[in-house]
C-alpha cells in the first residue's frame, strides 16, 4: 500500500500544480453541476450516508451534500488531498462532511452495509485490482443502495476532437479503457444491476480542460514564491457567480447530449443487489 501511496501523493500533486480551473470558477462549476445531475437521478434522499472513493478535495461530494442534504464519507489514499478536503470543508459550512479517511479503494476501512450511495469518479481506471474494488463498494453499501460510478469513455467511441486532450489525461495513470458492456457485466459480477448508462463533458467542458493543460506553465511561472495564498474574499464571489453561470450551461450540454456515446466520460447508475 505504501507504494501505491507515494504514486498517488505524487499523481494529485501533478494534477493540482499550475492549475487555474482545477481550485477556482471552473472547477467549482464542474462540482456544482455533477451535484445537480446526481440530485436529478433521485439515488440520494435527504439523510442518506453517502461514501466518495477517491475524493480528492471534496469538490464533488461537498456539492451532492449541499444539493441533496445527505452526509458524506470521503476516503482518498492521498494525505495532501485529505488536507485540502478539511480545508475546503471548513470553509464551507453547509457541507455535510460526516469524516475523512486515509485508505485504499479496493481496501476501504469503512463498516459494511454502512451507506446508502457510493460515489466513484475517475477512479476504477487507475486502478489495477478493479474487481476487487467494486467488491469493496458493494460490501459497504446497503442491499438496494446505489453506486454512481464514472469512467473515461473509450477513445473510440468519444468525439475525435476530445482524442488528443484524453490521451494526455491518460498519462495519468490511466490503465485501461471501459466500455458499457465490459463493464455491465463486471458490476453483475460484483452483486450490482445496471440501472443506466450515459455520457457527460462535452464541448464546454473540452475547452476549458484544454485551456487548463495549456495554461499550466504560465500559471507555475505566476505563482512561484507565492505558494499558499489563498483568493480576497470579493475575488471568490465572483469566481461563485462565474460558476453558477457555467454550471447552468454545462448541465444544459449534458442532458441534452447525455444519451450521445461522444462525450469524454461514460456514466453508470448501477443498484446493489445481493
Amino acid at each position: 500500500m505504501s507504494q501505491s501511496r507515494e504514486l498517488y501523493e505524487g499523481l494529485w500533486e501533478v494534477v493540482t500544480e499550475g492549475s487555474f480551473f482545477f481550485i477556482d470558477w471552473f472547477r467549482e462549476a464542474h462540482a456544482i453541476a455533477f451535484a445537480e445531475e446526481v440530485a436529478s437521478y433521485n439515488i440520494v434522499s435527504r439523510n442518506d450516508r453517502l461514501a466518495d472513493i477517491a475524493c480528492g478535495d471534496s469538490a464533488y461530494p461537498g456539492a451532492v451534500s449541499r444539493a441533496c442534504g445527505a452526509a458524506f464519507v470521503g476516503v482518498d489514499l492521498s494525505a495532501a488531498a485529505l488536507r485540502e478536503s478539511r480545508s475546503r470543508s471548513a470553509r464551507r459550512e453547509e457541507s455535510l462532511c460526516a469524516g475523512l479517511v486515509q485508505g485504499e479503494a479496493s481496501q476501504l476501512p469503512l463498516a459494511s452495509a454502512a451507506f446508502d450511495v457510493v460515489l466513484s469518479t475517475h477512479t476504477l481506471e487507475h486502478l489495477s485490482r478493479d474487481r476487487e474494488t467494486l467488491e469493496e463498494f458493494a460490501r459497504i453499501l446497503k442491499k438496494g443502495g446505489y453506486l454512481r460510478l464514472e469512467v473515461p469513455n473509450s477513445r473510440k467511441k468519444m468525439l475525435p476532437l476530445f482524442r488528443p486532450l484524453q490521451r494526455r489525461l491518460d498519462e495519468l495513470g490511466h490503465l485501461r479503457e471501459y466500455r458499457p458492456a465490459e463493464l455491465a457485466t463486471l458490476l453483475s459480477q460484483c452483486k450490482f444491476s445496471v440501472q443506466q448508462f450515459y455520457y457527460r463533458d462535452f464541448l464546454l467542458c473540452w475547452l476549458f480542460f484544454s485551456l487548463e493543460e495549456h495554461l499550466r506553465p504560465i500559471v507555475r511561472l505566476l505563482r512561484r514564491g507565492r505558494a499558499g495564498r489563498r483568493a480576497a474574499p470579493g475575488k471568490r464571489r465572483s469566481w461563485r457567480l462565474l460558476a453558477a453561470v457555467l454550471s447552468r450551461l454545462i448541465l444544459w450540454e449534458n442532458r441534452l447530449l447525455g444519451r450521445h456515446s461522444w462525450g469524454m466520460n461514460t456514466c453508470c447508475i448501477a443498484r446493489r443487489t445481493g
